[in-house]
């Protein structure tokens, strides 16, 4: 299964280069083990990433990607051309991630940050250090935000459809929750929003509410049954929380909504 950088919460604790390289500078063609995380950003050349586990990944202009520390790869130059990158240490972080590619929206913006975390880092002026962090969370957001929206493969959004019955079929069922979801697909949690997200662009945790308001409109209607009872069968284990969450969705009460159909 995938390990990505962004299945857990991470911590920055030092930047060990922050470069651009210019189009008549010879890269590193071998990577062994890469000491550090990074994100490379393409301004305007073209090198394909050839990693140790056989991915392929070429990146243009506009492209950023990430490299992940201890990941062996050598790398191709098809284009010459400017290339930016910063590179890092998290904290307590042993995992070998997967490399991931994306194209950015802002490049204006992207060069930007990656600018500015050069000049300081060049410079080395009182608070120099500040700028490059504040540079490299926002190119993580990028990256983040991006990822997010990737594109979801067809094994993937098998898994997605599936699970999307399997919440039809068990919405009433209070223990469904987004981790239990998540293990069910065989995905870390924050993959599996992510994923969830990018298919249906809603998070999986409003989705199932959301049915389980609609399941519980359907019930104040049709039944007599109380608030109480109607909470419990709409999936909801705690009645004032089922409310609460009712009129955040609806704009009313249960009560006021039952009231309202019986007019």
């Amino acid at each position: 299964m995938n390990k990505y950088l962004f299945d857990k919460n991470q911590i920055v604790t030092d930047i060990n280069l922050v470069t651009i390289m210019a189009p008549d500078v010879e890269p590193t063609l071998n990577h062994p083990d890469r000491p550090n995380h990074g994100f490379a950003y393409a301004i305007s050349s073209t090198v394909e990433y050839i990693f140790d586990d056989g991915t392929r990944l070429m990146c243009s202009p506009r492209n950023l990607i990430y490299l992940p520390e201890h990941r062996s790869y050598y790398i191709k130059k098809h284009e010459s051309g400017y290339t930016a990158c910063i590179n890092f240490k998290l904290l307590n972080d042993t995992e070998i991630y997967d490399p991931f590619m994306l194209e950015v929206r802002d490049s204006s913006q992207t060069e930007q940050y990656y600018a500015s975390a050069f000049a300081a880092r060049t410079r080395g002026l009182r608070g120099s250090l500040s700028v490059c962090f504040s540079a490299l969370y926002a190119i993580m957001s990028i990256a983040e935000s991006g990822l997010s929206l990737s594109y979801v493969s067809p094994e993937q959004s098998d898994k997605l459809e599936r699970i999307m019955a399997y919440i039809g079929n068990n919405l009433t069922d209070s223990r469904l929750t987004v981790e239990s979801l998540a293990s069910l697909a065989g995905m870390t949690t924050v993959w599996f929003r992510k994923l969830f997200l990018a298919k249906y662009g809603i998070q999986p945790s409003k989705y199932i509410k959301s049915r389980r308001v609609e399941a519980a409109k359907d019930l104040l209607i049709s039944t007599g049954l109380s608030v109480g009872e109607i909470s419990l069968r709409a999936g909801f284990s705690d009645s004032a929380y089922f409310c609460r969450e009712f009129r955040r969705v609806v704009g009313m009460t249960p009560g006021k909504y039952r009231e309202g159909y019986r007019m």
